[in-house]
């Protein structure tokens, strides 16, 4: 495969995903709560309205609410020190958790992504120009792992599913060093 074909199939296909997601956009809802924040009442009622009809026939026999209320306020944008204070105030175990998750994510990611290629060239002797279909596999998981997992992140649930996929990711990463 010529070097020159790499960037332009991805240049393709970024494309026809890009329109696929904007195609799927006419029959997934907006999220009722976000239309809500966003002065779109009328709308999210619509919306629960239609979800309640598909759930059932009789949409007053869905199950009662537990009685909490959330509060939602109508607003075009969040003040910093609203989000500060939610960070470091109100959910900073939360936070720390969340930091912790998203840098070692990033340092995995750019670990494999950055260095995959170098390791190839110089240890695998594998051409530069075709490095790219080495690549490919991990862009389908990428797209795949979403797709494949996200169910499970709802019904096994968030908490056993971020530390089973961080452990397994962890395993495999220990394992491919030592054969390395």
């Amino acid at each position: 495969m010529p070097a020159a074909w790499g960037w332009r199939l991805s240049f393709v296909l970024g494309g026809f995903l890009g329109l696929l997601i904007l195609l799927f956009r006419h029959w997934v809802p907006e999220s009722p709560r976000w239309l809500i924040t966003h002065g779109r009442a009328r709308e999210a009622e619509e919306i629960v309205a239609s979800v309640e009809r598909e759930v059932t026939a009789d949409p007053a026999s869905l199950p009662p609410l537990d009685g909490k209320k959330q509060r939602l306020r109508i607003r075009q944008y969040t003040p910093w020190s609203e989000i500060w204070h939610a960070v470091a105030h109100q959910y900073p175990t939360r936070s720390i958790l969340g930091f912790t998750l998203m840098v070692t994510q990033a340092f995995l990611y750019n670990a494999i992504f950055f260095t995959y290629t170098l390791i190839l060239v110089q240890f695998y002797r594998v051409p530069a120009e075709s490095v790219s279909v080495y690549l490919f596999p991990f862009a389908f998981g990428n797209l795949l792992g979403p797709i494949l997992l996200g169910r499970l992140f709802d019904t096994i649930g968030r908490k056993t599913m971020i530390t089973l996929t961080y452990a397994i990711s962890g395993i495999l990463l220990a394992v491919t060093g030592y054969l390395f």
